[in-house]
C-alpha cells in the first residue's frame, strides 16, 4: 500500500497564494479605477475643447445690422453650450473676448471624479477643472 505524504508546506502553499492575491488585489482595482478615470477626463476634455472650438467659429460671423457685437458673442456661446450635451451643464462656464481682430472663447468645466470618495480620505474635493482655450483670427 502506498500512501502519499505530505510535507509540513504542502498545505500552506494553499494559503500563502491567498495572501498573494489578497495583497496584489486593492493595487489592481486602483490601477483600473484610475484608467477608466483617466479615459472619463479624457472624453470629457475633448467635449470641452470641442465646444470652445465651435464656439470660436460661431464668434468669426460678420457683424451685420440684424447682428451686433453682443449678439454675434452670444451665438458663440450659445454654440460651444450646445455641444457640452453629455456634461453637467451648471458646472459649465463659458467666456466670450472679441474684438475687431480677434475672437477668443474660454469654456471651463468642474468635472467631477468617479474616485470622489477616494479624494476625500486624501484631502482631495473629488473636482478636477477641464479648461481650453481657442482663439482665431477674422479674416
Amino acid at each position: 500500500m502506498s500512501s502519499t505524504r505530505r510535507g509540513r508546506t504542502g498545505g500552506a502553499e494553499h494559503g500563502q497564494d491567498l495572501v498573494e492575491y489578497a495583497l496584489a488585489l486593492p493595487m489592481l482595482l486602483v490601477l483600473i479605477l484610475a484608467i477608466m478615470e483617466g479615459g472619463v477626463l479624457v472624453m470629457r476634455y475633448n467635449t470641452v475643447a470641442n465646444a470652445a472650438r465651435e464656439g470660436a467659429r460661431a464668434g468669426l460671423l460678420p457683424v451685420t445690422a440684424a447682428c451686433n457685437l453682443a449678439c454675434r458673442d452670444g451665438r458663440a456661446s450659445a454654440a460651444a453650450l450646445a455641444l457640452t450635451e453629455g456634461l453637467d451643464q451648471s458646472a459649465i462656464q463659458v467666456d466670450v473676448n472679441s474684438s475687431d481682430v480677434m475672437v477668443s472663447v474660454e469654456v471651463r468645466y468642474q468635472s467631477p471624479l468617479i474616485t470622489a470618495p477616494l479624494a476625500a480620505l486624501v484631502g482631495g474635493d473629488g473636482i478636477v477643472e477641464l479648461r481650453s482655450v481657442t482663439t482665431m483670427q477674422r479674416e
